[in-house]
């Protein structure tokens, strides 16, 4: 996956399209072979690797504290397991008319990369096995959410990870309520105008009918 794959440089001043590019190129790896060596080079400098994965679809509050607070010393070596579209839709989607994920994968990785406490961020996709990338990184720390394993996979993990840190959640909405508040906020503008424009429409076609009579 290249830069470009990310973001248009049409028309950008052409510095700018090159620090661009350079940042998606230190921060963003697909490629779990690139994701070990650059784990790897983390260590070689004794950096903690702390594993945070999740969605983040529609960053708010609560994902940016989440992420905060897996990184505790400036040199941890925080890597983001972003979940690819795919996932998310098996993980996430409730019905047809369900949004997610609101963004694709690709405008999820890049916002991720831009956040501060995320030294890395690569995708976890529904072709991998079961905890791939925990095994492949073996995390100093590997951050999760209340319902994200239970007791016996926490235990589980504990044989490639140095610890398992649970975290409550940091806000009172989640992502769905956000989508959920932003659909109502669409759905009452639409009737709103529907019901500014309806009289007129109906003036109108008795008019038509009775025209024609």
């Amino acid at each position: 996956m290249e830069p470009n794959d990310f973001f248009d440089p049409t028309g950008h001043d052409p510095k700018t399209v090159e620090r661009i590019q350079n940042h998606i190129r230190l921060r963003i790896a697909v490629d779990y072979e690139k994701v070990a060596k650059k784990v790897a080079a983390a260590r070689e400098f004794d950096r903690r690797i702390i594993l945070i994965s999740g969605s983040y679809d529609i960053i708010h509050e609560g994902h940016m504290l989440y992420l905060f607070a897996g990184k505790s010393c400036p040199d941890d070596f925080v890597i983001a397991g972003l979940d690819s579209d795919e996932k998310v839709k098996l993980r996430k989607k409730k019905g047809p008319h369900d949004l997610r994920p609101f963004f694709n994968q690709n405008v999820r990785m890049l916002q991720l990369s831009f956040l501060l406490p995320i030294d890395l961020v690569t995708l976890k996709d529904v072709s991998h096995t079961k905890w791939e990338l925990i095994k492949l990184i073996q995390p100093d720390i590997l951050q999760a959410t209340q319902e994200t394993y239970s007791q016996e996979e926490k235990d589980a993990l504990l044989e490639w990870c140095g610890q398992v840190i649970v975290q409550t959640p940091f806000a009172t909405q989640g992502t769905s309520a956000h989508l959920r508040r932003m659909m109502l906020g669409g759905a009452q503008e639409l009737a709103e105008r529907i019901q500014e424009k309806l009289p007129n429409v109906v003036n109108t076609s008795l008019q038509e009918m009775l025209g024609k009579e």
